[in-house]
């Protein structure tokens, strides 16, 4: 297969967003709800992949993983960034870090990764990650 020179490696493959926490991110502890990283992550994400995928190849997620570190402050700005970390066949496997900036300087607050397997919307069917973006060389087979 001749790859077009549009086509981005994987390795090379992040983006970073600044995002406003609001009060509605909140539980009744005074928390950022846990849900709300899901959708910080799916933030970036989308992001990331709006850059490089035509729209009618989606990129379904199939497994995520949250670690919590550290409260996130309200008010306040949360740093969200996403790079992939390996491919496989259909799937790329996503790293994730949530940042604060604070009176002390920056701090985690959340990492984690996640599983996104490549969807042809128009023929109903996985894609292969290597249709789309140069694959790195090692690679967990999907």
């Amino acid at each position: 297969m001749n790859l077009d020179q549009s086509l981005r490696h994987t390795n090379a493959l992040s983006t970073e967003l600044s995002l406003q926490v609001y009060w509605r991110d909140m539980d009744a502890y005074g928390h950022v709800n846990n849900g709300v990283y899901l959708r910080w992550f799916e933030e970036v994400r989308v992001q990331m992949f709006a850059e490089v995928l035509p729209s009618d190849i989606l990129h379904m997620l199939v497994k995520a993983e949250i670690n919590y570190r550290a409260a996130t402050e309200y008010p306040g700005e949360a740093q969200i960034a996403c790079s992939v970390i390996s491919s496989g066949n259909t799937s790329l496997t996503l790293g994730f870090e949530i940042t604060q900036q604070t009176v002390d300087g920056k701090k985690t607050v959340c990492d984690g990764s996640g599983i996104v397997v490549l969807w042809d919307n128009n023929q109903q069917t996985k894609r292969s990650v290597s249709d789309f973006l140069i694959t790195l060389p090692t690679s967990r087979e999907s």
